[in-house]
């Protein structure tokens, strides 16, 4: 009975390890392997363009810490200012973001800060002092309050001023969030191989515009930078997408992978998609279209290619650090400094042709360190009539 048993045993472990690899082989599973590596291959197309910058390791630190460090300044033709300061580290569950605007020779600020649980807010309209909420007592002083109502923010959006996190748990909360409409793709998709490193994908548009819908969703309940902006982008991209979608009941894609499972080309067969990282980059999608190839020169780097009806060619000289970009109507200077592979960058550019005309960003792989706010105003605990007098103007501070 003993030998039967282990030869059962030994028959179990061999059936298990012939289906763990047979799935592997399973084109479905190549496919999806392959499209959650896009990002790899993008930002190793732009370290061959700019290779003293480590980009490539710059996005990996990000993407597994979490933490980076980005001040932004612009000045535009009629004299408006625009500053910028997003320091975040989700290893230390903190962030700090301040927006400055000067418009019309007034000025506007607003930012907010997190440090675990401690929330505060910039709003110098109201008050010089931030304005202070604690996370772990905010929905319960809330049913009393309209401060975060006034203020404008959704008291129901259970992703209010969470901390932030790093960018790759960021996207399993994404996975988990959009898994029912990601499993049913995996279900009703087919994917046939069709010959070496080339295969046939078909998915209902139906299925596809879900998943779409879900991932927008998710971004829109976000509440800090950059995921605001990347909000408004997705769904401004997305719409886009969504009218052709509904033309058609399926889309037909035709993969092309090299032999170590690495995207080469991803296209449907009417052409209005196409994602291409070879020697050369293309993406098209309805109302995008973005080419870029590398032109051989001996000192210097250079790009060149199209973005929508836009001719544009850009080159990068890595003795002097200097960036030069021209098309049909801009023309930028830009001149990089400080610049430690991997870790920092300063770059200082002129733009003529733009309603920008100069642009100064400074990037980080470590923030500043974020601290907690010393003197601020409670603003959870002030009366209803407290509160109408600080928003009015009136001074209150702790």
């Amino acid at each position: 009975m003993k030998r039967k048993s282990i030869f059962l045993i030994f028959i179990l472990v061999a059936l298990i390890f012939l289906g763990v690899n047979n799935f592997k082989r399973y084109p479905k599973k190549i496919v999806a392997e392959v499209l959650y590596t896009i990002d790899d291959r993008i930002f190793a197309f732009a370290d061959d363009y700019i290779e003293d910058f480590g980009i490539s390791d710059i996005f990996e630190k990000v993407k597994s810490s979490g933490d980076y460090g980005i001040r932004l300044s612009s000045l535009k033709e009629n004299g408006d200012k625009l500053n910028i300061i997003n320091f975040q580290s989700a290893t230390n569950k903190s962030l700090y973001f301040l927006e400055r605007k000067e418009e019309d020779k007034k000025t506007k600020t607003v930012g907010e800060k997190i440090v675990n649980s401690d929330v505060y807010l910039y709003r110098d309209e109201i008050s010089d002092l931030p304005l202070y909420i604690d996370r772990n007592t905010m929905l319960n002083l809330s049913q009393d309050s309209n401060v975060l109502g006034d203020l404008g923010y959704d008291i129901n959006n259970k992703k209010l001023f969470l901390p932030p996190v790093s960018f790759s748990e960021k996207n399993s909360e994404l996975k988990k969030y959009v898994k029912k409409e990601w499993t049913r793709i995996i279900r009703k998709t087919n994917v046939k191989n069709i010959s070496t490193n080339i295969y046939e994908i078909k998915v209902k548009s139906l299925d596809l515009e879900k998943l779409m819908n879900k991932v927008e969703e998710f971004y829109r309940e976000e509440n800090y930078f950059p995921f605001t902006i990347l909000s408004e982008v997705l769904k401004k991209e997305f719409s886009n997408i969504y009218g052709d979608l509904e033309k058609q009941d399926v889309i037909v894609f035709y993969m092309e992978t090299d032999d170590d499972k690495n995207l080469l080309k991803l296209q449907s067969d009417d052409g209005k998609y196409m994602l291409k990282i070879k020697k050369d980059f293309e993406l098209k999608v309805p109302h995008r279209h973005i080419f870029i190839e590398h032109e051989e020169n001996e000192n210097l780097k250079t790009i060149k290619g199209k973005i929508n009806q836009r001719n544009f060619r850009m080159s990068y000289y890595p003795r002097e650090k200097n960036l030069i970009y021209h098309d049909e109507f801009m023309h930028i200077n830009a001149r990089f400094y400080n610049l430690i592979k991997s870790k920092k960058f300063k770059v200082i550019a002129d733009i003529d042709g733009s309603e920008i005309k100069k642009v100064n960003f400074n990037f980080y792989t470590t923030p500043n360190k974020i601290e907690k706010e010393k003197k601020y105003i409670e603003i959870l605990k002030l009366s209803e009539k407290d509160w109408k007098n600080l928003i009015k103007g009136a001074s209150n501070e702790k």
